[in-house]
């Protein structure tokens, strides 16, 4: 699998042709069909941390974004038409989906670091967000669309000792403490800075924006 996703070998049958098995390939096939989908997810794991020994070695990092702070890209990916779908849903998105994943991704290292595979592709990505709480480290800056502007996986992130630059979705609720203030301009508008206060219904806890 990891030689036909690399695309080394263009499918699993050529990569079975090419290696040293000696099973046969009924037993291949049955035996991917039943992989648990934490297999997908470490492989992912290895061979970033892997890479990241490789590219810090030889110093091919990008420059950090925000310094002081590992920033984290975390988006929602859905296999939508593809040949692996049964064949009367392969050009349809109205179909059932083969499944969806939350990818992190690393921009200093330009690689994605960790994956997240679900195999209900109709989920929505805020469901998945509790896998996310368990990886968090001191100093993470988490940047993500609306979808993740959840009460309790913002204090999540606050919690332990993350930070967050999330659109804000429009059911939020929070208590301003400060009015908006101009701080300056970028390349694409300006920036203005309000101190603000999240608290949690459900144990009351508050973490301050």
């Amino acid at each position: 699998m990891l030689q036909v996703v690399c695309r080394v070998r263009s499918n699993v049958h050529l990569a079975y042709l090419n290696s040293d098995i000696t099973t046969s390939r009924v037993s291949l096939y049955n035996k991917l069909q039943s992989l648990e989908i934490n297999t997908s997810r470490e492989l992912v794991i290895h061979v970033a941390q892997e890479s990241e020994a490789l590219i810090r070695e030889i110093n091919g990092t990008n420059p950090a974004i925000v310094p002081g702070y590992r920033v984290k890209f975390l988006d929602g990916n859905c296999i939508e038409a593809t040949e692996h779908r049964l064949h009367v849903q392969r050009e349809t998105k109205a179909g059932a989906l083969p499944g969806k994943s939350l990818v992190v991704f690393d921009p200093e290292l330009g690689i994605a670091i960790d994956v997240i595979p679900c195999e209900d592709g109709h989920a929505q990505e805020r469901s998945l967000y509790s896998y996310i709480l368990k990886i968090i480290e001191p100093n993470d800056l988490w940047v993500a669309d609306r979808n993740f502007c959840v009460r309790s996986f913002l204090l999540g992130i606050a919690r332990q000792e993350g930070f967050f630059n999330i659109r804000e979705h429009n059911n939020m609720p929070w208590t301003p403490l400060s009015a908006i203030k101009f701080i300056g301009e970028t390349s694409t508008g300006k920036i203005y800075e309000q101190k603000a206060r999240l608290i949690s219904l459900r144990t009351r806890e508050a973490s301050l924006w």
